[in-house]
């Protein structure tokens, strides 16, 4: 396929698709390509079989509130083909979260969908609540112009906004890793009762790094037993947290190699940085508080 017929492909196939909004199911996210034709219906799977088409990463997947998948694979007339999987999750802060599980970095970040990536072969996405997978198979010099074609293709055909989760806003950008977000689904640090946290890499001084999170609880009271179930759990293992200003420091018993814990909460969320240093905590800590009141997510 030259490069002008791509060119055609694309524009003709994304103004095709231009009305599309919102959401649909897995299915019905499979676009017609022209002068590809597709290898038979899309397989659709659920979290009753999914192993049977990605064996031991099936229960990763169902960590992210998994709900169905499809794929598909195309052929032209040169024999050049493309496989389309695209997984349904929850909402899209799970879709974001096992996005980011398998996103490689560094990456060669592409602007399609909510945020993507190329390596040679293949090409992932996360919009809303759908994770995309495009993988290409003897496309040669065309291999990232094609997957990119065919990915926007798709990402058009999903629609909706193409923002990505709202709490990664509250992440301060000063020494932020960039592009170290990602969203853990469960059992945050080990602990059943801290359930999912968004998390971030941040580089201190001297190379030392440290980790922040922001956990979104469903309301302030969930919050508030989160925390109370923290701070008992570490007391009943010998740990004594210090409490100042409503910010709690102590050494997790679980995860050591966080080092020091320091965290704060404020109706429903809860947010904090693992560092030694007191006083880069302490602006960490002040810096997503200003960022949760200005998104307006506490008062």
């Amino acid at each position: 396929m030259k490069k002008g017929v791509l060119l055609t492909l694309t524009v003709s196939v994304c103004l095709a698709l231009a009305a599309s909004a919102g959401f649909a199911e897995v299915e019905a996210m499979f676009p017609d390509l022209p002068g590809w034709e597709p290898e038979g219906e899309p397989e659709i799977y659920d979290a009753d079989n999914l192993f049977e088409y990605i064996n031991g990463s099936a229960e990763l997947y169902l960590t992210y509130d998994f709900k169905e998948m499809g794929t598909c694979s195309y052929f032209d007339e040169q024999g050049r083909g493309v496989t389309i999987d695209i997984y349904k999750h929850g909402d899209r802060n799970n879709a974001f979260g096992i996005y980011s599980q398998e996103r490689p970095n560094p990456a060669n970040f592409v602007e399609i969908g909510a945020q993507g990536y190329y390596d040679y072969g293949v090409l992932n996405l996360v919009r809303g609540a759908y994770y995309v997978k495009v993988a290409g198979y003897d496309l040669e010099e065309f291999d990232e112009e094609m997957l990119s074609a065919v990915a926007k293709i798709v990402s058009q055909k999903i629609g909706g906004k193409k923002d990505l989760p709202g709490a990664l806003a509250c992440f301060p950008n000063d020494a932020l890793v960039k592009n170290s977000e990602k969203f853990i689904a469960a059992n945050f640090l080990g602990h059943g009762f801290l359930h999912s946290a968004f998390v971030a890499q941040y580089r201190l001084d001297r190379g030392t790094t440290a980790s922040g999170f922001v956990i979104a609880a469903k309301d302030a009271a969930d919050a508030d037993q989160m925390l109370e179930s923290y701070l008992n759990f570490v007391k009943e293992k010998g740990v004594s947290p210090v409490e100042q200003n409503g910010t709690y420091r102590f050494e997790d018993p679980v995860s050591r190699s966080m080092g020091t814990i320091n965290l704060k909460k404020s109706g429903s969320y809860i947010w904090g940085l693992s560092t030694k240093a007191e006083s880069t905590a302490d602006a960490y800590i002040s810096a997503v508080e200003t960022n949760l009141k200005t998104l307006k997510l506490i008062d």
